[in-house]
């Protein structure tokens, strides 16, 4: 059960609408939610424009837009989990975790999407 000043804390959006967390506010969270912890990562995005049958990538979560804006398919968010390999419900592009890859990085390279 959260007390009064843990559900505050869950509450306060902070400046501009976005969440601060301090130690103080980390400590004070129940025990098992993890879901604010997704606000601090980076989720690399990638896209298939090249039609290729398989795009190695360095992250096991990210995102997949499928074609390049304005072509894209809505934004898919995927977590390979426990796998090495994920097809995107959208535009069923297969992708393969390669460990030796930074989690931006993609084989081939052009499959990257930055400045998103």
């Amino acid at each position: 059960m959260l007390t009064a000043t843990r559900r505050q804390m869950l509450s306060d959006p902070g400046v501009d609408g976005l969440r601060r967390l301090n130690a103080e506010t980390v400590a004070a969270l129940p025990p098992g939610l993890t879901t604010l912890r997704m606000a601090n990562e980076i989720i690399p995005h990638f896209h298939n424009d090249l039609g290729v049958p398989a795009i190695e990538i360095g992250a096991k979560k990210f995102m997949c837009v499928g074609a390049l804006p304005p072509q894209d398919h809505p934004h898919v968010f995927c977590d390979m989990g426990d796998d090495n390999e994920y097809v995107c419900p959208y535009c069923s592009t297969f992708f393969r975790h390669n460990p030796a890859l930074a989690p931006h990085e993609a084989r081939p390279a052009e499959c990257e999407l930055h400045n998103v």
